[in-house]
């Protein structure tokens, strides 16, 4: 039995019908059952809001035992992209495609990743506001209420 992850040695003989024991051999493996941890995603570099279906996401993990090697992304945590190989910048995930919302709107982008072990870790994820129809309003909105805490474009 193992108790933790890591580097682990495993020894084998064998013993003839007549007691006698052959010379041990050995091999290692590693063994792995901690996910990935510290995950992060940053969608379009922080901002409030994009016309890109695309955007550019920023993306984080960490892994103690095995490297992360993969990566899916969602909008609902139910249907997920198919894994990709894990990088810290991303923007093949259509925010408008399988188990998104169609068209404008606040959308959520979920990450998880795998470690080389095959182990998932939990969803993390960033939300943005795709806007295709209103861009330079978006842009005179999203001003205002940072700069002076109201909307006034009312």
């Amino acid at each position: 039995t193992v108790s933790n992850d890591g580097l682990v040695y495993v020894y084998v003989w064998a013993e003839d019908l007549l007691g006698n024991i052959g010379l041990a051999a050995y091999d290692s493996i590693v063994v792995d059952t901690q996910p990935p941890y510290e995950a992060s995603i940053i969608i379009e570099n922080g901002a409030l809001y994009t016309n890109d279906a695309t955007p550019l996401l920023t993306l984080d993990a960490n892994d103690t035992t095995s490297p992360v090697q993969e990566m899916q992304f969602s909008c609902n945590t139910v249907v997920w992209s198919s894994a990709v190989a894990y990088a810290t910048n991303y923007s093949g995930f259509d925010i408008t495609g399988p188990g998104c919302s169609p068209g404008d709107g606040t959308k959520t982008v979920y990450v998880r990743f795998a470690d080389a072990a095959g182990n998932w870790s939990s969803p993390v994820w960033d939300t943005i506001i795709y806007d295709l129809k209103n861009k330079k309003i978006v842009f005179f909105k999203s001003y205002f209420s940072r700069k002076l805490g109201r909307d006034r474009t009312k």
